[in-house]
């Protein structure tokens, strides 16, 4: 906005608009680098930050589950979604409006994400057309293609909606319904309470009067009223999106942050329970106390998932499991003889936690864990560890045993399936199979027969190694 308003020239001024085709994956290597080049020519890059920036666009292409994962053609990529990939797009971007700045007047053209926009004073039309070539060639000399409007004295960018004379407003997709979060959802008081003043900030801030703004506003709160605001009033203001003045503090404090989940149905203040126990454990003449304090620790809460997720993550396991239990070409055992089976005839499962019972006359113990390929594999681990002494410190398992073989006592095992779950797939926050283990075993924690130890729940997933590049 204050870039239009500096450079606008009212009656004059013509805009061109230009989109760039799939800006993310057109990303080269090569573009890249030419990019961080022209970064370090303005601030100091070092080695380790590009190798690092490098490292980071490195990706690979799994198939569907039960099909072996493939290789890309290349593993440099610059995700969608994610912010690293974000950093590179703005990266691009800054090093793409250097190149165009030779053939377009200074601070006369802007560039977000794969949105661009030309603005152009007093620019007759061959001149017009020979930018529009040059703005082609430009941009396809750096492996990217671009679609440019007519020029025209209106635009709509982004939400904004800019003309000649110098006045711009609100901008919506007519076919796009605006939607706010509810009034009663699960979200945060402090959330709920700032969306109709963050919503009334943002519709001054785009509209250049107070007209445009009071035939902007019915719609919005409209929208904020079918979202439980009935008390919503926006009113115009002159100061809105304004940038505060700077605060004079210079020092950089360094904070903590504790950002325990929201949910409206936990009565227990979180945050005072948590800077309770802060004061209680770390108090002054603790050595920690300069780094656990009221004043170097914050809490935010942080939302959880909405009802929608939720289904869908709900729906997707119900039909893995049906999925599951809808094969019937797969084998589920391989073994000579079902009798010997140490599962009944299920040796093949897969992503189960499994629990062994070991008797001998006198005694019984109990061990879990679980494997994410076949149960078969992990069973032959298991019982190679029970004939060879060097593997007899592998698991809690295998060293019971070898007890009872020092002692000269009989023992049988029986093993069964006790939970099922998947292992970690790329991009998710947790592992199901490693979580399901470890809820067995603090279940189980209060058993004295429990070979499991304690600080198995402290352990890191496994499965997550073969995702690392």
């Amino acid at each position: 906005i204050s870039w239009f308003e500096t450079n606008c020239t009212p009656g004059h001024v013509q805009f061109l608009q230009f989109d760039i085709e799939s800006f993310y994956p057109s990303i080269s290597e090569n573009l890249l680098d030419r990019a961080l080049q022209f970064a370090q020519e303005h601030i100091n890059i070092s080695e380790e930050d590009i190798d690092t920036i490098k490292h980071s666009r490195l990706s690979l292409l799994f198939c569907p589950r039960g099909e072996t994962w493939q290789r890309k053609d290349s593993l440099f990529d610059v995700t969608m979604g994610a912010p690293d990939g974000a950093e590179v797009c703005e990266l691009v971007g800054v090093y793409l409006l250097s190149q165009i700045g030779d053939i377009l007047p200074q601070q006369s053209h802007g560039l977000y994400r794969d949105d661009g926009l030309v603005m152009l004073t007093d620019t007759p039309g061959p001149r017009m057309e020979r930018i529009r070539k040059d703005l082609f060639a430009t941009f396809r000399r750096e492996g990217l293609k671009i679609t440019v409007s007519p020029p025209s004295t209106s635009v709509d960018f982004l939400d904004v909606t800019f003309r000649s004379d110098g006045s711009f407003r609100p901008f919506r997709k007519a076919e796009k319904v605006t939607k706010y979060v509810h009034r009663q959802s699960n979200h945060p008081p402090s959330i709920i309470r700032n969306i109709p003043e963050m919503i009334a900030d943002r519709i001054n801030s785009i509209s250049s009067c107070k007209e445009v703004f009071d035939d902007a506003k019915p719609y919005y709160e409209d929208a904020l009223k079918s979202s439980g605001y009935m008390d919503s009033c926006m009113t115009y203001n002159t100061q809105a999106g304004e940038a505060k003045p700077p605060r004079n503090r210079r020092r950089k404090r360094r904070v903590l942050w504790f950002n325990p989940p929201f949910s409206v149905t936990v009565e227990t203040n979180v945050g005072r329970k948590f800077f309770n126990l802060l004061e209680k454990h770390f108090p002054q003449d603790n050595p920690l106390h300069k780094i656990l304090n009221r004043n170097s620790v914050k809490v935010s809460y942080s939302c959880m998932k909405n009802m929608e997720c939720l289904i869908k993550s709900r729906n997707k396991q119900l039909l893995r499991q049906h999925q599951e239990t809808q094969e019937p070409t797969t084998r589920q055992c391989n073994c000579r003889s079902r009798n010997s089976c140490p599962l009944d005839g299920k040796c093949l499962s897969k992503s189960v936690v499994y629990m062994a019972t070991l008797r001998t006359e006198n005694e019984k113990h109990h061990y879990i864990g679980m494997t994410e390929g076949t149960f078969k594999d992990r069973y032959n681990g298991h019982t190679s560890s029970f004939r060879l002494e060097r593997y007899r410190n592998r698991t809690k398992l295998s060293e019971k045993i070898w007890s009872f073989k020092d002692r000269g006592l009989e023992f049988r095992i029986e093993w069964k399936i006790i939970r099922r779950g998947h292992g970690y797939r790329a991009g998710q926050n947790s592992c199901d199979l490693c979580t399901s283990e470890k809820l067995e075993i603090l279940l189980r924690s209060s058993d004295p027969h429990l070979l499991n130890s304690r600080t198995e729940i402290l352990t890191k997933c496994r499965h997550k190694r073969k995702f690392l590049l």
